[in-house]
């Protein structure tokens, strides 16, 4: 993986877009009621979601 900062990139009809992502680099497991997202390459990197949703409303 590329570990230097996030840059803007020329789109080719102008503008910038952020460099993408590797959802592999990330995992997300339910704890309890909330939902935890970690870097897998960053231990101390998280977020906790007030409420676990794995299921989108149609």
């Amino acid at each position: 993986m590329d570990h230097r900062p996030m840059q803007d990139r020329p789109l080719a009809g102008g503008g910038t877009a952020p460099d993408p992502i590797d959802l592999d680099d990330y995992a997300a497991y339910e704890d309890g009621t909330s939902m935890v997202i970690c870097d897998r390459t960053n231990p101390t990197a998280w977020i906790r979601a007030a409420t676990a949703t794995t299921t989108l409303d149609p």
